[in-house]
């Protein structure tokens, strides 16, 4: 996965997740656990919430701010750093869009050659050190702080050259705008009608970051010589007007985007979904995808080259998707090539991930473990806080700025953050490096195959997308993976928050659920951003089984190299909806059975597109009317009894009975009461539920009664945050063959302590201005924290950069320190001899970024671990050849998620 970095990485993790005492987890201190949690929105005004954090009435602000906007922080205030946000820049490719006045003018960035040029006036330094304040990390693509920045680096290597520079920016925009017809008079462009050009920039002025960058960049785009006009909104409006408008019937040609849940382990999914058309998150379409997953097809008006270079993007995407590879170097040669042209497609600009803290008060809150892809707010970091009074109060920017509803609700982060707790996530993910565990199962790995020669056993249940019913599996069907999975850990320790216990069927409801909203186009149910969300993953389940009460096989054809994440992959495309909620959830089958019968009479969407285009509510959980609609559908049920069509099948195929009348009565009467006592219907089987929800105001969750689930110790274990110090000498002259001296040290998450640290991966690569990673030294940092590194003697003299990354196994957050050193010949020793002395040129071949991983086999019915170590190269010089052959007459929409790993992104 990386270079020929360790190849104990992955031992030293298998031992990790074997031995959960391996890890530093943080000192427990006095106090009670918080059994009443309290989110109080500010609705967007930082200010006050920074004010009620400053006076002690909140135990932390859980939106970053930079620190300069903190005031005074109070006595005890800690600060944790996580890669909380991304940044990028997005343009608008299509020919032209409608101004305000719903006049259709041309628009500059539908030229590739103009929009590539936009990364020479980002300034990504600037974004960093000036407007992060230094927490940041500056990123060319949609990477930051990941594993996966080191397995591309060789790509972006190649794009050393984008920096900070007008002129050329300003060059190229003018060789491609007068080319066709647009006029640059008095350092002023105008539309080949006369017309002066006006740039429409989407502003989120309810935003300090977004807000305060903006400004610079609006300043660079009208030293271009462009009008510049804003458009001022906040989430909802840029919901709204962008991602649920066609681009070319809106006014906006920029936008500054934020994303919430983009950190990730074997995160192929991050640049699939957010470069690629398929996915429904582009402003543009390909053969596999329409702009925004709305519809329609703009291929018509955006630049053919533009068409084929996101063709490639997809087509590689679904490969990845659906386990077509048969090896991790050719998993690592498709991302690779995925971001080369993300990056040159340059529709999402990327400036870099946000590393501002959150400050928290640890006078009023103890014991919070950040997450590096959630954040604070999650299960874990609730179970284990301890406060003085038995209640944590938090203050959140808002509530939510979308709707709650487990098909395509929880878009936002505010709602997932909101809702986090009222779920148990059947994965979740290792704090300091997202690698995904089992939360509330156990598992026992059948057989992997990276071809499909696992015979599915015709006794094996499927859904059939066309009849929309449960069937047997056909005869001859095959799988690449097997799995047993045992939820009893779930099962027999917890139980709904409205008092149910929770059974198989409210899993294998949940998945029919998901198939028939994603799969069947005729379902009343169907919702096309549910089939862009669920529909791969889902089309991957070949079969499934009942083992006994609490026990399921699943089969699938979702191969993967790793064979604990193939497992947990497929585990999490089975039980697979939340949308972006982390690691999923589920909700009792009644609900999802309401939920149903509103959404199919028409009463509510699923999603916000759907609810955009149909004029109704966008399903919403804590809506009165929705939660009126849904309290209604439980009723009409509960008069009858009744049992969905799907669980019947089930039960009648299988011969293993899920619900009869009696418990569906109780079922349906435990969530009607729970409705009528909350006023919600977000009922869950987390450790948290929620009582009182006032929009605008305040959340207020307290324990679930029936919550006994263990949960893994690894979940409770803080990150330790690594950084490398190089000694140069004078003018960073360094002889090939010599050596620089350097330190890692590294700080717990939470603390400023910072101390020198040994064990520590230091990858140190050697680049070329031209940006070719011509060496690569992989050492661990000494007792000391002290590493050597040695100057390859093969360098020729001259100039490079040098690259320092540094992690372990576990806490994996790269911020690369990049030093210019100048190599000056090799020192060599001369003794007085009669025979001329023979001078040795050295010369320099380009390297190829390889990794060796180990990575365990993890079941749940022994202690053994199987490793495999396979070297991967990650990179060639030139992206891989990629065949853009398309299938005709299927157009596919997808967004795949593995849900044990590839989160949703979250739009902030």
């Amino acid at each position: 996965m990386k270079l020929v970095l360790v190849a104990s990485l992955f031992v030293v993790f298998s031992l990790v997740l074997l031995n959960p005492l391996a890890f530093t987890a943080r000192a427990q201190t006095s106090g009670q656990p918080a059994s009443t949690i309290v989110l109080k929105s500010y609705s967007g005004q930082d200010t006050t919430g920074v004010g009620d954090f400053d006076h002690g009435y909140i135990a932390f602000y859980d939106y970053a701010i930079p620190p300069y906007k903190m005031g005074t922080l109070p006595s005890g205030a800690v600060a944790y750093e996580m890669p909380s946000t991304y940044y990028d820049v997005l343009l608008n490719p299509l020919e032209y869009i409608q101004n305000p006045s719903g006049q259709e003018v041309l628009n500059p960035f539908y030229y590739q050659s103009v929009r590539f040029a936009i990364n020479y006036i980002v300034d990504r330094s600037y974004f960093v050190n000036d407007v992060l304040y230094g927490y940041g990390i500056p990123s060319l693509t949609l990477y930051g702080g990941e594993y996966e920045m080191l397995t591309t680096s060789n790509v972006t290597a190649k794009f050393s050259n984008i920096t900070y520079n007008p002129s050329y920016a300003n060059e190229t925009i003018y060789k491609t705008l007068t080319a066709h017809g647009y006029k640059y008079i008095n350092g002023q462009w105008y539309y080949p009608n006369g017309q002066p050009v006006v740039i429409y920039v989407f502003v989120r002025t309810d935003t300090t970051v977004r807000s305060t960058y903006a400004s610079f960049l609006i300043g660079q785009l009208k030293n271009l010589g462009f009008q510049v006009q804003p458009i001022s909104g906040d989430l909802h409006k840029q919901i709204i007007d962008v991602y649920s408008m066609v681009p070319n019937e809106t006014a906006w040609n920029v936008l500054i985007e934020a994303w919430g849940g983009t950190y990730g382990f074997y995160d192929w999914g991050l640049p699939a979904s957010l470069y690629g058309a398929a996915f429904g998150n582009l402003p543009a379409s390909d053969a596999y995808g329409t702009a925004w997953g709305l519809g329609v097809n703009t291929t018509n008006i955006q630049e053919p080259e533009l068409t084929q270079e996101l063709n490639i993007i997809d087509n590689l995407s679904l490969r990845l998707a659906f386990s077509e590879f048969t090896s991790e170097q050719q998993y690592y040669e498709l991302i690779n090539t995925i971001n080369y042209y993300g990056i040159v497609s340059a529709i999402r600009i990327g400036l870099g991930m946000s590393l501002i803290p959150i400050f928290v008060n640890s006078n009023m809150v103890t014991g919070l473990v950040p997450n590096y892809i959630e954040g604070l707010v999650t299960p874990f970091s609730f179970l284990n806080a301890m406060t003085p009074t038995g209640t944590l109060t938090i203050g959140v920017r808002h509530l939510a700025m979308g709707s709650m509803n487990p098909v395509a609700g929880f878009t936002d982060a505010y709602s997932v953050a909101t809702a986090a707790s009222v779920f148990l996530p059947i994965i979740y993910y290792i704090p300091g490096n997202g690698f995904p565990v089992p939360v509330d199962f156990t598992y026992k790995l059948v057989a992997l195959s990276p071809v499909a020669n696992i015979t599915v056993p015709t006794s094996a249940l499927m859904y059939n997308a066309t009849s929309m019913k449960v069937q047997y599996v056909p005869p001859n069907t095959t799988a690449k993976v097997a799995v047993i999975v045992n939820f009893a850990p779930l099962l027999q320790n917890g139980r709904f928050v409205d008092g149910q216990p929770i059974t198989l069927a409210d899993l294998i409801e949940q998945y029919l659920i998901a198939a028939n909203a994603s799969l069947s186009s005729n379902s009343p149910i169907y919702d096309s951003t549910a089939a862009a969300v669920y529909g791969p993953s889902l089309q991957q389940i070949v079969g499934f089984e009942i083992l006994n009460s609490t026990s399921l096989e699943i089969w699938s054809t979702a191969w993967w190299f790793n064979p604990e994440y193939a497992a947990l992959s497929t585990v999490g495309d089975f039980i697979i909806l939340g949308y972006a909620e982390p690691g999923g959830g589920m909700m009792p089958w009644p609900l999802y059975a309401a939920m149903a019968y509103v959404v199919a009479h028409g009463e509510a969407a699923w999603s916000s597109g759907a609810a955009t285009s149909e004029h109704v509510d966008w399903l919403n959980l804590v809506n009165p009317t929705d939660v009126g609609n849904v309290l209604k559908a439980l009723q009409l049920y509960n008069s009858t009894g009744y049992i969905p069509e799907g669980l019947l099948e089930v039960q009648d195929l299988s011969g293993v009975q899920l619900v009869n009348t009696t418990f569906a009565h109780e079922s349906y009467a435990d969530a009607i009461n729970y409705i009528n006592t909350y006023g919600n219907a977000v009922i869950g089987e987390g450790p948290y539920m929620l009582v009182a929800y006032q929009p605008g105001q305040y959340a207020k969750l307290v324990k679930n009664p029936y919550f006994n689930v263990p949960v893994p110790s690894i979940l409770a274990s803080a990150p330790m945050l690594y950084s490398v110090h190089a000694t140069l000498p004078p003018l960073g002259m360094v002889p090939a063959g010599g050596s620089i001296s350097a330190t890692v040290y590294g700080t717990p998450d939470g603390t400023n302590v910072t101390t020198p640290q040994s064990g520590v991966f230091v990858i140190a690569q050697f680049v070329t201005p031209e940006g070719d990673v011509v060496a690569q030294e992989n050492l661990t940092s000494g007792a000391d924290g002290s590493v050597s590194i040695p100057v390859p003697a093969s360098l020729s003299p001259g100039s490079y950069y040098l690259v320092l990354w540094a992690y372990t196994p576990v806490n994996i957050l790269l911020d690369p320190v990049k030093v210019p050193i100048t190599v000056t010949p090799m020192v060599t020793t001369t003794t007085t001899s009669t025979t001329p002395v023979t001078t040795t040129t050295t010369s320099t071949t380009p390297v190829t970024t390889t990794t060796t991983s180990t990575t365990p086999v993890t079941t749940t019915t022994s202690t053994t671990t199987t490793t495999s170590t396979t070297p991967v190269t990650t990179t060639t010089s030139k992206p891989v050849t990629i065949s853009t052959t398309l299938i005709v007459g299927i157009v596919v929409v997808v967004i795949v998620i593995i849900a044990a790993v590839a989160l949703l992104a979250r739009r902030k």
